[in-house]
């Protein structure tokens, strides 16, 4: 259990971290998304109501806001499985594989997200 590598004491501290964060953030990301109401009471399709939260004074926070939940989102689940997997004890060479899939991957699906984000921002801009 002790051991002299400090990084996995702080990926269970960040694990908590991300999952307060996901419980807060994610109870505002469907206030706010889907729950907003058009002028005539009818739900706003996601779409629009994401591009007009881009589209107002609060962009720069919305555009924050996004990241950090993609982010944390992607951690989570990501170090969640990286967590099970090696509760199964496998080889030294298959965690350090297994590591660098996972990177590779969280870090593919996070800038797909962050183009995403930016492509809302730029139809909120022009609309």
């Amino acid at each position: 259990m002790l051991d002299k590598s400090r990084v996995p004491g702080w990926h269970w501290v960040m694990q908590r971290v991300s999952a307060l964060f996901l419980a807060f953030g994610l109870a505002l990301h469907f206030l706010v998304l889907h729950y907003g109401k058009l002028p005539g009471g009818n739900v706003m399709p996601a779409a629009s109501s994401t591009a007009k939260r881009f589209g107002g004074d609060s962009t720069f926070f919305w555009v924050v806001f996004d990241t950090l939940l993609l982010g944390c989102a992607l951690y989570h689940a990501l170090n969640g499985i990286y967590n099970m997997v090696m509760d199964y004890n496998p080889g030294q060479r298959f965690k350090r594989t297994f590591a660098w899939v996972l990177w590779a991957v969280g870090l593919a699906a996070f800038g797909l997200g962050f183009i995403l984000i930016g492509k809302f921002v730029g139809f909120a801009m022009t609309a």
